[in-house]
């Protein structure tokens, strides 16, 4: 099953990129979805790949280096 990820840095998009975001969605109701802002990643970050590697990822500080 193919899987989309989303990632946005804030727990709620702005408007116009939520829209966006939900057409990927509604374009491949099919596939597993799954969407990430900056604590949830985190936490799942942590969670597979251990507390260091969260660490490491809070500490970037640039959305597109997330």
């Amino acid at each position: 099953m193919s899987r989309l990820i989303q990632y946005w840095d804030h727990p709620e998009p702005p408007r116009l990129i939520l829209s966006r975001m939900q057409r990927w969605q509604d374009c491949h109701p099919q596939w597993r979805y799954s969407r990430f802002h900056r604590a949830s990643a985190a936490d799942w970050i942590g969670s597979v790949y251990g507390q260091p590697l969260k660490s490491d990822f809070l500490q970037l500080r640039l959305p597109a280096m997330q």
